[in-house]
């Protein structure tokens, strides 16, 4: 007889964004959650699941507001939009709750296109890749016509669209540059700007099986690498790893980026055949770094005086960085400010003046622990899944501009170049996320 049975506990495996763990489940109730076995550093967000599971907190049928149904039913378009924001919600089946549905879906489509229905889940909140409610609810709309989506990330924003035409591709904005166990194996100098934290890397959209950031960097400390963690925060990396901790002035991460490069290229210690065969416009990013542009060149103390860090302490790593086996981690989090563009562009630029980009355990990757898959072993098969389909009309929005969508129908943005139009939004489709996701995270 197994544990299960002797106990009375139902084991039933799951897995979510915090990993993969049992839920222990007696007499038809979620009592707790005992982690995967296998998983090094299981993250205690698991241990909620009692609470957040908990079938008195669902809304256990469909929900309509009353001014909006009896506008529908009364044929009052008055009556629509009264009561918004104060009205009551009442109870429908889920047939009538269908009907309602898809009938708006039809009535949208065939009088203002489809282009005019919003497809806006981002859809953090759903946990699996077979039953994700985002991609879903495209699957269907894509069967119907058409939908208006977004592309791009909150998470990572200007950074992919940036390392699409800067690389080619924006792999390495996913850990697909190199593994962070390349990086603890092969690496001797590694800088994090921004953090390298288990905090962020115990979650995982649609879930992670095994957590090794801690175990990863335990080896990079056994080994003796050199870490300088690059941060307001001293705790943006765990205390035992024993980092140097730069308290860098907040978003002046470029200005440290561009002190280094422009030490190295005044040493004359840049690779100049790497940027020679791999990159281009790279003379007019040294002249930039010797001040032939604007009369100010790039150097430690330059950025000492912006960064409020030690200029000494700046030089000392610009000689490190093309003297040792050296890797540079830029968190998706410094994109997120005024100008956050230009930590990507700096960090790639400092990555090729030292030379180590295509190297084992060389280079720059971004978002290593933003999320707990971020510089993971790389998978050479793949988790059962299901898509969208093919977009059957061309139209979307970056990801941040909804309320731009909402407010000025028929405007222009531009887009990678080109010139765009938002359309006439008559209805917004949400699943899989909450509304409030976007507009804090649009605001932040």
């Amino acid at each position: 007889m197994g544990k299960s049975e002797m106990d009375g506990v139902k084991r039933v495996q799951h897995c979510s964004h915090w990993g993969a763990y049992s839920l222990l489940v007696k007499d038809g109730k979620i009592i707790g959650a005992e982690p995967f076995s296998r998983d090094p550093a299981p993250s205690s967000i698991i241990h909620s699941v009692k609470e957040w599971g908990n079938p008195e907190r669902r809304i256990k049928q469909p929900m309509v507001r009353e001014g909006w149904l009896a506008a529908r039913k009364s044929g009052d378009a008055a009556l629509n939009r009264k009561g918004r924001g104060s009205d009551r919600f009442i109870p429908v089946s889920w047939d009538e709750a269908a009907e309602l549905v898809a009938s708006e879906i039809t009535r949208v489509s065939r009088d203002h296109g489809n282009a005019s229905i919003f497809a806006g889940s981002y859809g953090w909140t759903s946990c699996g890749r077979f039953h994700h409610a985002p991609t879903l609810l495209k699957r269907m709309l894509n069967l119907v016509g058409g939908y208006t989506g977004h592309v791009d990330t909150y998470s990572i924003a200007a950074g992919p669209v940036i390392l699409r035409h800067a690389l080619g591709s924006d792999a390495a904005c996913v850990g697909r540059a190199s593994t962070l166990d390349t990086i603890a194996e092969h690496s001797e100098t590694l800088v994090v700007f921004g953090a390298l934290s288990p905090r962020t890397a115990q979650n995982e959209a649609g879930g992670i099986g095994s957590h090794m950031l801690e175990t990863r960097l335990r080896r990079m400390k056994e080994r003796g690498m050199r870490i300088v963690l690059v941060s307001p925060l001293a705790d943006d990396i765990p205390d035992w790893v024993g980092a140097d901790w730069w308290a860098i002035r907040p978003n002046t991460d470029t200005a440290l980026m561009l002190g280094l490069a422009g030490e190295i290229v005044t040493a004359g210690r840049h690779d100049a055949d790497f940027l020679a065969r791999y990159t281009s416009g790279s003379g007019d990013y040294l002249a930039y770094l010797r001040g032939q542009e604007d009369g100010q060149r790039k150097d430690a103390d330059w950025a000492a005086g912006i960064t409020g860090l030690d200029a000494a302490a700046i030089r000392a790593l610009a000689r490190q960085l093309v003297e040792t086996r050296s890797m540079l981690s830029v968190s998706w989090s410094l994109q997120r400010a005024q100008y956050g563009e230009q930590p990507y562009w700096a960090a790639l630029g400092l990555a090729a003046v030292i030379g180590q980009i295509g190297l084992e355990g060389g280079g720059v990757g971004y978002g290593y622990a933003s999320l707990g898959g971020v510089g993971a072993g790389i998978n050479s098969g793949r988790s059962p899944a299901i898509t969208a389909g093919a977009d059957v009309i061309d139209s979307f929005i970056p990801v941040a501009r909804i309320s731009d969508l909402l407010l000025n129908p028929g405007a222009e943005f531009t887009y990678e170049g080109a010139v765009r139009h938002y359309p006439d939004t008559r209805l917004v489709y949400w699943a899989g996320a909450i509304p409030s996701t976007i507009t804090k995270t649009s605001t932040a």
